[in-house]
């Protein structure tokens, strides 16, 4: 068996896997018994390789017990799976992460989670429909966890930013290592308000299979994943696949037939991933409303007189933008209002500005 501090100092050493620290937190052996045998002894008494021993046995461990506060310095805080604030849902996977590093909010681990995902090569409207998402579930104080890529998982990110923050970044790589790059912005504004995560030690550069790795995590701390736009091919749909092996729900939300894009949720509709066609289709599947609070169709009922008045014009096929500026005004004034009645479910927006009523 290992420390606590133990488990901190092995899990930031390269080479060392997630099979190998099981061997040792499982073991009857303490460190200072293993640390004075020979590389075959250890190999033999731990069950494992004899080029791990030897890499176990180089190991200084004299400043272990330093290490936390060194990352504590750097404003990033260590949880282990064996911390109270270690997220329940994660314990529940296959090959939970030993160590979780995280900068900002942390108090989000432990508060109603829901993934959204979705391809880096996003359209117009799939923008659009993760941005929404992101502050709609935000307003329902669930929290938004997706890995702060471009494209879907960026616009999620700034949608909950937009409304209170209520998100977490889950990276592919180092805690304090920006990937992509040009992301700088949404990683400074998560880490303010939000919360960053990773079970990659500050400093660990990107790297292939890094990233397939991290979304067990995407799925694992959620109650369930929403994937917006996926090509055929796509990671998301491997987050989606991680989410059913680990027993949580996958929605998928539909899009314009012709659009590659499209294939993903399509496919994953198909298999029995449950079809969004409003954005509370997501939280009344979950139960998210407080005891006693208003549901979610009564939300939907309350409108405004401007929105009941734009909502009477709009027919139940498509319309342009323009045609209802010609009768409320200039899109400044009508946007706000399109954009409450799509978030209340009563229209919705196709690509070009077009809207419907449902």
């Amino acid at each position: 068996m290992i420390t606590r501090e133990e488990l901190i100092y092995l899990h930031q050493v390269k080479g060392i896997g997630w099979k190998t620290i099981k061997q040792l937190i499982e073991s009857p052996y303490e460190r200072e018994e293993w640390k004075h045998w020979n590389p075959d002894r250890l190999s033999s008494n731990l069950q494992i390789s004899s080029k791990m021993s030897q890499l176990l046995l180089n190991q200084d461990f004299n400043d272990h017990k330093l290490l936390e506060e060194q990352y504590d310095h750097l404003g990033i805080k260590v949880i282990t799976i064996w911390d109270d604030f270690y997220p329940d849902l994660l314990k529940e996977i296959n090959q939970p992460p030993w160590v979780l590093y995280a900068i900002g909010n942390d108090e989000l681990l432990q508060k109603e989670k829901i993934a959204v995902v979705g391809t880096r090569k996003a359209t117009p409207y799939g923008k659009d429909i993760a941005k929404k998402l992101g502050q709609y579930l935000t307003k329902h104080d669930v929290v938004v966890v997706s890995g702060m890529a471009i494209g879907i998982d960026t616009e999620a990110h700034l949608g909950a930013l937009m409304e209170n923050g209520k998100t977490i970044a889950v990276l592919g790589c180092g805690i304090n290592v920006i990937y992509p790059s040009a992301n700088r912005h949404v990683y400074q504004k998560i880490s303010k308000v939000g919360l960053i995560l990773s079970e990659y030690p500050p400093g660990w550069q990107p790297a292939k299979g890094m990233f397939p790795q991290r979304n067990r995590i995407i799925s694992g701390l959620s109650r369930g994943v929403v994937v917006v736009e996926a090509a055929a091919k796509s990671g998301s749909l491997i987050t989606a696949d991680l989410a059913i092996d680990q027993n949580r729900e996958v929605f998928a939300i539909p899009g314009p037939l012709l659009s590659p894009q499209s294939v993903g949720p399509h496919q994953l509709i198909n298999q029995g991933a449950k079809i969004v066609t409003h954005f509370q289709d997501i939280v009344q599947h979950h139960s998210f409303y407080p005891d006693g609070g208003m549901s979610d169709t009564e939300h939907q009922d309350i409108l405004t007189e401007e929105e009941k008045k734009l909502l009477n014009v709009i027919p139940y096929h498509p319309i342009s933008i323009d045609h209802l500026v010609s009768d409320f005004g200039t899109v400044q004034k009508i946007y706000p209002v399109l954009l409450s009645l799509e978030m209340k479910g009563k229209i919705v927006k196709y690509p070009g500005s077009f809207y419907s009523r449902t």
